[in-house]
């Protein structure tokens, strides 16, 4: 963890906030297993929502420099939320058709602060895609997806703790 703290915010961030590591939070809050049904069933536009997340992506800085939150304290909050949001997951309390739900939004505006517009529509193009690849409700690898999603937001929390 000690080379964590050594990468400014925003110049490069670290292995915890890399691209890659956004691109599969997008695949875990998505969570497929859980919700490709109630998604389709309720005909919700995985296009409406990718366009909502490019938006929040591309007035991302602008956004959080009004409200004076650093990179690295945005990367706290969103890595907290995710952890809440996979606990309600894994205890199966919601499986609601809604897409744009405050996780998916907060991890468009880290991605987007860290990273930039052109990756934040590539990571979230690909998580919400897996809602179109996914074939059926699987609630087991549902909640596994959900322990993964954990044990990587707490790695995007400890990478903005040690960036401070």
């Amino acid at each position: 963890m000690g080379e964590l703290a050594q990468f400014a915010p925003n110049t490069n961030p670290p292995l915890a906030a890399s691209l890659t590591l956004a691109i599969v939070l997008f695949i875990t809050v998505a969570n497929s297993p859980l919700r490709r049904d109630a998604v389709r069933q309720a005909r919700v536009s995985i296009g409406a929502t990718w366009i909502g997340l490019i938006a929040l992506a591309w007035f991302s800085g602008p956004l959080l420099d009004h409200l004076h939150v650093s990179a690295p304290n945005w990367r706290i909050a969103t890595g907290l939320l995710l952890v809440v949001a996979a606990i309600v997951d894994i205890f199966g309390a919601r499986i609601e058709p809604v897409l744009f739900r405050p996780e998916l939004g907060a991890l468009a505006l880290q991605t987007g602060r860290d990273h930039g517009v052109a990756a934040t529509i590539l990571a979230s193009a690909i998580g919400l895609a897996t809602l179109v690849v996914w074939r059926r409700d699987n609630k087991a690898v549902g909640r596994a997806v959900a322990l993964v999603q954990i044990g990587l937001a707490v790695a995007l929390l400890l990478d903005g703790v040690f960036a401070i």
